[in-house]
């Protein structure tokens, strides 16, 4: 399961951009036009294949049991979050959130050396921080599950006094 958190996360962020803040506007189809030819100039279907084999790669790495089935996660992983599944959602993701302006500006931006160099980088970039978080979170997984222990223990010591209560008044219902 923690694989999984870490993956779509992880893909999730591989191709994020920061949002121009405005609300959410339905897409246009202009907007849509845009938002795959932004998809083009930044590579987000290679580096979108090259994440998931990254990602599999780390959790592989980070728990040798998965070696043996390596082959059988990266084959369901590109089926299930491969480009042609994902590409017409995230087009309308980003075209509800930046302008027709916006998208061309970015592509052009995507066009010019540093934002070829940006394209190249920040999916490594993305799966390197995915795996820093993850690595945070299993040292510290003893913290969680104390948390969620203690949480535990309220709501059984809530649930008990609400179970006693209830017997209580059937109690004194019937020997009434």
């Amino acid at each position: 399961m923690k694989f999984i958190i870490s993956l779509v996360g992880a893909l999730c962020v591989t191709g994020s951009l920061a949002t121009s803040g405005r609300a959410q506007q339905p897409a246009s189809p202009e907007q849509l036009t845009a938002a795959h030819e932004l998809f083009v100039v930044m590579r987000l279907e290679p580096n979108l294949n090259a994440s998931i084999e990254r990602l599999v790669d780390a959790q592989v790495k980070q728990n040798p049991l998965l070696e043996p089935y390596r082959k059988h996660l990266l084959d369901y992983f590109s089926e299930q979050m491969s480009w042609a599944r994902l590409k017409d959602d995230m087009a309308r993701f980003y075209a509800e959130e930046f302008t027709l302006e916006d998208l061309r500006r970015l592509a052009d931006f995507y066009r010019t050396p540093l934002g070829e160099k940006a394209a190249s980088r920040i999916p490594r970039l993305n799966a390197r921080c995915a795996e820093l978080g993850m690595k945070h979170i299993q040292e510290n997984m003893a913290d969680l599950e104390k948390r969620i222990q203690q949480e535990s223990r309220k709501n059984d010591d809530a649930s008990s006094a609400a179970t006693r209560s209830t017997l209580e008044k059937r109690i004194q219902q019937e020997s009434q």
